[in-house]
């Protein structure tokens, strides 16, 4: 269905072994992933945020997200297969 849903990003590169919970828009008519930017509360630094946006099929998903704290930017690509 079309709606909010939860992701999870385990093991960010950098940030040691933090799971991020973030709301997502799944939309099942375009195949799309939509992250809005969001703070991220499992990172105790004010500020925090992530973003992203991906693409999907019944065999494949494709996110590419950022996450930013302070002055730091980390942006990757997840590919997820069946």
């Amino acid at each position: 269905k079309t709606g909010t849903n939860q992701i999870k990003i385990a093991g960010l590169a950098g940030f040691q072994t933090y799971t991020v919970d973030v709301n997502a828009t799944v939309n099942c008519n375009n195949h799309t992933v939509t992250i809005p930017s969001q703070a991220i509360a499992a990172i105790p630094i004010p500020g925090a945020t992530i973003s992203g946006t991906g693409t999907f099929t019944n065999n494949t998903m494709t996110i590419h997200y950022t996450i930013s704290v302070l002055t730091y930017t980390q942006t990757c690509k997840v590919d997820l297969s069946r």
